[in-house]
């Protein structure tokens, strides 16, 4: 069944048109061929409708991979003294370097770099 989802996910990434929406009875039509979004706009508004108010409550995704091009710029020496803690060249914690009114959703502001772009950059 997992290569027969792999197939369709596939098949209609492929054929698909990423604005006309797929409706299907899975009771019926377990292999998913018959579309009935045309033949059902009202259960396809009422999906949307749905799906719409589901992303709009969700919390903002941070894109991970995106980090400041000077983020060891905020790395501080700290006091690491003591038994079992770490050796004096280890020892740093990192600092705010953003002011307090930076707007953290401003990616392009904060000047973020893709770090995945540039590890491959560098392999």
């Amino acid at each position: 069944m997992l290569l027969f989802n792999i197939w369709l996910f596939s098949h209609y990434a492929k054929y698909s048109n990423p604005d006309k929406p797929l409706l299907f009875n899975i009771e019926d039509d377990p292999e998913e061929r018959n579309n009935l979004a045309d033949k059902m706009p009202s259960v396809v508004e009422d999906l949307l409708k749905d799906v719409k108010a589901i992303l709009d409550k969700r919390p903002r995704q941070p894109k991970y991979w995106l980090v400041s091009h000077n983020w060891t710029d905020g790395f501080r020496k700290g006091d690491c003294s003591g038994p079992n803690v770490l050796k004096e060249e280890y020892c740093r914690f990192t600092n705010s370097w953003l002011s307090d009114d930076a707007d953290l959703e401003d990616e392009e502001k904060l000047g973020l770099v893709d770090i995945t772009a540039q590890v491959n950059r560098e392999i």
